[in-house]
């Protein structure tokens, strides 16, 4: 689903914006396929992270404290000139961390459930 909303972000953004909030508006719907990508990587983390918080896992949230530590070092040590810089930075950022999430989870679905979770 968010391959699509960034597919389609980036075929018609820039006439959708236009369409929608006015011809001054077109210009940012060269960003919007970007700011789609932005917007599902941090809806993938959200629910990775209300699946480790109703878990026990404590590794992932940890990780996301460090990811935006980290993405503030980054976004002030290369201090990007516009909104498209920060939000790159902001990316691959929450892109890793996605990923990372992602790896735990498989780790934790593959482990056996213990008796006593388990209802038995």
């Amino acid at each position: 689903m968010t391959a699509a909303l960034v597919a389609g972000a980036a075929l018609v953004g820039g006439r959708a914006l236009s369409l929608v909030l006015g011809p001054e508006f077109g210009a940012l719907g060269a960003r919007s396929a970007l700011f789609a990508a932005a917007g599902g990587a941090l809806a993938t983390v959200y629910l990775l992270l209300l699946a480790a918080l109703a878990g026990t896992g404590r590794t992932l949230p940890a990780a996301t404290w460090l990811a935006l530590l980290g993405f503030l070092v980054t976004a002030l040590v290369l201090r990007p000139a516009g909104v498209t810089g920060l939000v790159l930075i902001l990316l691959g950022w929450v892109c890793s961390l996605a990923a990372f999430g992602v790896v735990l989870e498989r780790r934790e679905l593959s482990r056996p459930v213990p008796a006593s979770r388990a209802g038995l």
